[in-house]
């Protein structure tokens, strides 16, 4: 065990770095992988026509959308 913590007090950024980097990583990784969940092409189709149609509304004048 002091083996391992003077390792890690000798070589912090890196440990650091490489925890950051495999967590990123996962964490992509795990958000592009599930079918039809969060990046799916309809369902973000879907968020940017309520965009456009908020921006369009907007630029008409209609600050209240129902």
């Amino acid at each position: 065990m002091i083996g391992l913590k003077n390792f890690y007090r000798q070589h912090v950024v890196t440990v650091t770095f490489l925890f950051f980097l495999i967590v990123s990583i996962a964490m992509v990784a795990i958000v592009y992988l599930q079918p039809n969940k969060i990046l799916s092409g309809a369902d973000y189709h879907f968020h940017m026509n309520r965009v456009e149609n908020l921006a369009l509304s907007i630029k008409h004048g209609d600050f209240f959308l129902k």
